[in-house]
């Protein structure tokens, strides 16, 4: 969103620039700006609503119907779409004393929020993807933790707790549905590996000899 103003203040030398969210209530909210502190939305909401760039073009007593010169104005707004709705936008006012804005101006606006849309779009993306991730890490590991409060069990927890820090191989045994894979995930979610991968080998398609080998 800065790249944002900073784009507009450089390129069309805007006065004050203002960048306007839609929130969840459906109201516009002013999340970064440059220059004066803008006190109202009037135009952004008009983008939002209408969907559309707009130019506020100055009075002129000689402009007619005949009058061919290019329009241009003192403000301007142009919307940020979205997937299905429509962001927000963004509003740029130059002050009395200057230059009004012209269509090329409106043009280079009209391009920085098509891209400003697209980053926020990428960003909430990103964020969703994060998010279901983390979802599915916490269920996984939720699914793969040992447990259980008897004896047995809490002897089990303490040597894991004294072999899974130490740098070296261990061995697990026990009959079948025991849960030696969960001691072995354990045992890996305690060592020094901790940050790479679980990796699993089916020891049952090594020949003896080369799983003697490798081992």
């Amino acid at each position: 969103i800065r790249s944002t103003v900073a784009s507009l203040v450089d390129g069309i030398a805007a006065d004050q620039v203002s960048v306007w969210l839609v929130g969840a209530d459906g109201r516009l909210r002013c999340v970064e700006h440059s220059g004066e502190v803008p006190d109202e939305h009037l135009l952004a909401s008009l983008a939002v609503e209408k969907r559309k760039a707009m130019l506020i073009e100055l009075p002129s007593e000689s402009r007619d119907v005949a009058d061919k010169q290019p329009i241009a104005g003192r403000s301007l707004a142009v919307p940020m779409a979205g997937p299905q709705a429509c962001r927000g936008a963004i509003q740029c006012h130059r002050k009395a004393d200057r230059e009004p804005f012209a269509e090329a101006d409106l043009d280079f606006a009209v391009i920085v929020a098509h891209q400003t849309g697209l980053a926020l779009e990428n960003l909430e993306h990103r964020e969703r993807l994060e998010l279901a991730n983390a979802e599915l890490r916490r269920r996984v590991s939720s699914q793969k933790q040992l447990v259980g409060s008897s004896a047995a069990m809490q002897k089990v927890f303490d040597q894991i707790a004294l072999v899974g820090p130490a740098n070296s191989n261990v061995l697990v045994l026990g009959e079948s549905g025991t849960g030696k894979e969960l001691v072995a995930r354990s045992l890996h979610d305690l060592s020094r590996h901790r940050a790479g991968p679980y990796l699993t080998v089916n020891c049952a398609a090594f020949t003896e000899s080369l799983l003697e080998s490798e081992l």
